[in-house]
């Protein structure tokens, strides 16, 4: 059975979920496929699954909410109520448990559909500065989900990783273990709607794949005061992933997490606080944005993603967003549709130039490019990033 046929015999093809799972197969067979994909068709199956009432009731719990749904294995609250003998420091003597969980999953929820409302706000105020050509071609390189790419609700769907439940990836879902190791060593939750516990990854070290784990420690270095905290800034974060972000990958062909999709979003979000200091230069973010294995030692590079993606990146769109704001002026809604009305213009028109190199030349010429598209001097650029990266 091939591995489109695999899957999609799960649910049945008039499910709405159904064209969900259908384009994440899609991309989980390209060459640029990631863990986006593979979040997507866990979110597809688990939510056509329960419409059709194919989930046991001993397995699953459901709660339907004012802004959607959610979904959580048992296996997933299992271990939030282990939480202090799984945590070891600081971290041993906080409280978390399933029923904090549940509870905090609404606010989650609420705020997640308000952000992605805002987000397809940006979208189509950028779509309307943009050619009546253009805007078409934009539209048909939108590769995002049914489910959670408009504002009739959301699904979250919360389950353990597949390295402490193999047989409910393997068996439930679908999927093989070639295909499991595609999922990055340190994802943890996913803007479709999906997040992962985990009793065995829990510090990224060498994986990481329990999500209040790491809000955890965001706690003990005072970045938030509660593990709540921490999960509704996700929540803003998440929310503002969505169409914009995924078209212009999908017209420049590379996968998702690097220094465009998740700096672009934390910038818009306020998840990371634009002067958080990185290691990382200007120059080294634009010269090597979403290295490889082929380009940097295998202990460095977990760690170094992170950093660009999150705080480099980060940096970078805040810094274009305050040159822009100040040159033109206007709403910050206003100067990230600008923004985004460029980064399409840019996207289109490196697609029709046949872009081509890895994922990591082709992300460095993107912002290369960007800097340029907007009239930005480099030099101003470098000084505004430089400000905000003090120790």
């Amino acid at each position: 059975m091939g591995v489109e046929t695999k899957f999609l015999t799960k649910i049945p093809p008039t499910c709405p979920f159904y064209q969900e799972v259908k384009q994440a197969v899609n991309v989980l067979q390209s060459e640029v496929s990631g863990s986006t994909p593979i979040f997507q068709i866990v979110h597809g199956l688990v939510g056509g699954l329960e419409e059709n009432g194919m989930l046991s009731p001993n397995e699953w719990v459901v709660r339907p909410l004012n802004s959607g749904k959610i979904i959580v294995h048992n296996d997933f609250l299992e271990t939030q109520n282990l939480f202090s003998e799984l945590e070891t420091g600081e971290a041993h003597n906080l409280t978390w448990n399933a029923d904090l969980t549940l509870q905090t999953f609404q606010d989650f929820m609420s705020i997640t559909l308000d952000y992605r409302k805002r987000h397809k706000a940006i979208y189509d105020e950028a779509l309307g500065l943009m050619s009546t050509q253009d805007r078409v071609t934009v539209r048909l390189f939108y590769q995002g989900n049914l489910a959670n790419s408009h504002d009739e609700g959301l699904l979250l769907v919360a389950v353990p990783s597949p390295f402490d439940n193999p047989i409910l990836w393997k068996n439930v879902f679908g999927f093989s273990e070639q295909q499991i190791e595609k999922l990055n060593t340190y994802s943890k939750i996913h803007e479709c709607g999906v997040i992962l516990s985990s009793k065995k990854y829990r510090d990224d070290k060498p994986r990481g794949h329990d999500y209040f784990s790491y809000a955890a420690r965001a706690v003990i270095k005072h970045e938030v005061a509660t593990i709540q905290d921490k999960f509704l800034l996700t929540a803003k974060h998440e929310g503002s992933h969505g169409i914009i972000d995924e078209t212009v990958l999908s017209l420049i062909s590379v996968s998702n997490s690097n220094p465009i999709d998740e700096g672009f979003v934390n910038a818009i979000s306020g998840e990371v606080k634009a002067d958080a200091y990185t290691y990382l230069s200007l120059q080294n973010l634009l010269e090597n944005p979403k290295p490889s294995l082929t380009e940097m030692e295998p202990d460095k590079l977990a760690d170094y993603k992170r950093e660009a993606n999150y705080i480099a990146g980060t940096k970078f769109f805040h810094s274009l967003f305050q040159l822009v704001k100040t040159k033109e002026g206007g709403a910050d809604e206003t100067i990230w549709s600008k923004i985004t009305a460029k980064m399409f213009k840019l996207a289109l028109q490196l697609k029709k130039d046949n872009l081509t190199g890895t994922e990591n030349q082709k992300i460095s010429i993107f912002m290369k490019r960007l800097i340029e598209e907007l009239g930005i001097p480099f030099q101003e650029l470098q000084s505004i990033y430089d400000s905000l990266n003090q120790k």
